[in-house]
């Protein structure tokens, strides 16, 4: 059994100082990367990006360029037995074909619909696609989540995600889900499984107590909201810096994502992440209501996120006995559909292919055994791996090293690509 190093308290504080050092020294620099980045922007696009009207203008460029278009929704969601009628806006493509399947995006935290643009337009060719903006997001009315409980918050976002199919007149769909919303999205499924064609699952929140190598540091941010406010305040001044950080996918692409999302969303996350300066944890893993899932599933990763790392992916798949597919888009961080678009769209169709039930092969017994309970991510990367490995070896009883563990993905990875697919879409990218 695994114990934490007695040092993790002396290099959490390190850490901190550490990190304040790097602020003093980095942000004149970002400042000053920050004021090129938006004044080349600005002449690329002529927009006053900064402004409520530039950025929607800017997200009307990126519809236009997609041949998508957005639109407004008013639904009612009842929380704690008080009604709230918000308005979403979802975008979807221009002259849809109603003769296609439903496939229902949801973006995560701090998005937008408008990572999931170029995706979409080339998935338009077999699906009629729309994209959700959920409350506190993207233009969508916001909710008063800060006097949400955690339960409230669950059912709420599943009400949302219902009262949209039915507005729409869906009787069932394909729904994606990713990152924060892939949490909620299993307890929709689990809750309205008749009204879920398949689940698909991009880099999903929530599924175990801990999270990737970078879980302490993002935690910190995501408890406190301390980002939210400077993306707020700083705008473009601050976004360049996070190109590549912790494997969030390309700089421009999470610029788009922010730029067209009112970040009002925080204090959802702060309310399902525990922190302090020894560990973190996600207060209400998921893990055992998505393998108990009647719903067809399939989880996409992108192979180089560290936030929600792949290994996720392979406890849950170890659960049902292989039953889950798990996949890995190569080369892309946390948000693969954004970043590598085309080879999401192979992914997501291979795995629609593909897709089982887990219900019917969940080894409850083993995740009794794991005692999720103890398993508490810490500032020591190895020591989150370790416990990765240390719930890998309880449910399957065998030995492996990390690197082993990551190349049951990686293999799987190759043999995706180079998959045949039936798809003239994928077939013109």
């Amino acid at each position: 059994m695994l114990t934490r190093n007695s040092s993790a308290a002396f290099f959490a504080a390190s850490c901190a100082v550490g990190t304040v050092v790097l602020i003093v020294c980095f942000v004149p620099l970002v400042v000053i990367a920050g004021c090129c980045a938006r004044i080349k922007l600005a002449f690329t696009n002529g927009l006053a990006i900064s402004s409520r009207a530039g950025r929607d203008k800017l997200y009307q460029v990126l519809l236009e360029q997609n041949g998508m278009e957005s639109k407004d929704v008013s639904v009612k969601v009842t929380v704690s037995g008080r009604e709230y009628t918000i308005s979403l806006r979802y975008a979807c493509c221009k002259d849809q074909d109603d003769t296609k399947p439903p496939l229902l995006f949801l973006p995560g935290s701090y998005a937008s619909s408008a990572p999931f643009l170029a995706a979409s337009a080339i998935l338009s060719a077999h699906f009629r696609v729309y994209i959700l903006d959920l409350p506190g997001w993207g233009v969508s009315d916001d909710l008063p989540f800060h006097k949400f409980s955690v339960e409230d918050l669950i059912s709420c976002h599943v009400d949302v995600t219902q009262q949209f199919l039915q507005v729409m007149k869906l009787p069932k769909a394909v729904i994606a889900a990713h990152s924060l919303a892939g949490f909620f999205a299993v307890h929709h499924a689990h809750q309205y499984a008749a009204q879920v064609e398949q689940l698909i699952l991009i880099n999903p929140a929530g599924l175990l107590p801990l999270l990737g190598d970078s879980t302490a540091y993002w935690s910190f941010l995501f408890k406190t909201g301390v980002h939210n406010y400077l993306l707020r305040s700083l705008s473009f001044f601050i976004l360049p810096a996070l190109q590549g950080f912790s494997g969030m996918g390309e700089s421009a692409l999470f610029q788009t994502s922010l730029l067209c999302s009112r970040l009002s969303g925080v204090h959802i996350l702060s309310k399902l992440i525990s922190w302090n300066l020894t560990h973190t944890c996600w207060k209400v893993p998921c893990i055992d209501m998505l393998c108990s899932l009647t719903v067809e599933t399939v989880l996409i990763y992108g192979s180089a996120d560290t936030l929600l790392p792949v290994h996720q992916g392979c406890v849950a798949s170890a659960l049902t006995e292989g039953q889950l597919k798990c996949y890995g888009v190569a080369d892309a961080g946390h948000g693969p559909h954004g970043a590598e678009p085309e080879l999401f769209v192979r992914t997501l169709l291979h795995g629609i292919q593909n897709t089982t039930a887990p219900g019917k092969h969940y080894k409850r017994d083993a995740i009794g055994g794991v005692q999720l309970s103890r398993y508490h991510a810490c500032f020591d990367c190895n020591f989150t791996r370790g416990l990765i490995l240390d719930m890998y070896r309880t449910i399957l009883n065998e030995t492996c090293t990390f690197q082993e563990l990551r190349g049951k993905y990686e293999l799987d990875v190759r043999n995706m690509q180079g998959a045949h697919l039936k798809s003239e879409a994928v077939n013109r990218a």
